[in-house]
């Protein structure tokens, strides 16, 4: 039988890199805008990877939202020439860095894939059904 989980259990600390589903979620969100932010030629506010952006879970949620809106947006925006030019941006350590979009592009993607593993190993160590796949 899989338990039930609640939106009080998603900050439960569980034996994890992220110590809870709700943090891991959050770090992927982190990641998100940071990475954005830099291909959108802008500047993120982020100065630390463990930054809570969002303590409620409808919050954290309505974020997640409006990033995969925006990823859609940022993302749709390149055509083919312009993912091989150069990105350049600042590190949060400030070291000036250059790499190609298809390179951030690729980096946003696998780090969403990595946390969201964890995310679903949280979840099975804690009883609760996966989503179906599509």
């Amino acid at each position: 039988m899989k338990a039930e989980f609640s939106n009080r259990g998603r900050k439960t600390e569980r034996p994890s890199f992220f110590g809870s589903i709700h943090a891991a979620l959050g770090c992927i969100l982190v990641g998100d805008h940071l990475w954005l932010a830099r291909l959108a030629g802008g500047e993120s506010g982020i100065i630390r990877l463990d930054r809570e952006l969002d303590a409620d879970f409808d919050e954290l949620r309505a974020a997640r939202v409006n990033e995969d809106e925006r990823l859609i947006a940022v993302a749709g925006s390149y055509d083919e020439d312009e993912l091989s030019e150069t990105l350049c941006y600042r590190t949060m350590a400030g070291e000036e860095t250059r790499i190609p979009p298809e390179f951030a592009l690729g980096h946003l993607f696998n780090h969403q894939t990595h946390h969201r593993g964890q995310a679903q190993d949280i979840l099975a160590g804690a009883a609760v059904a996966p989503l179906p796949s599509i």
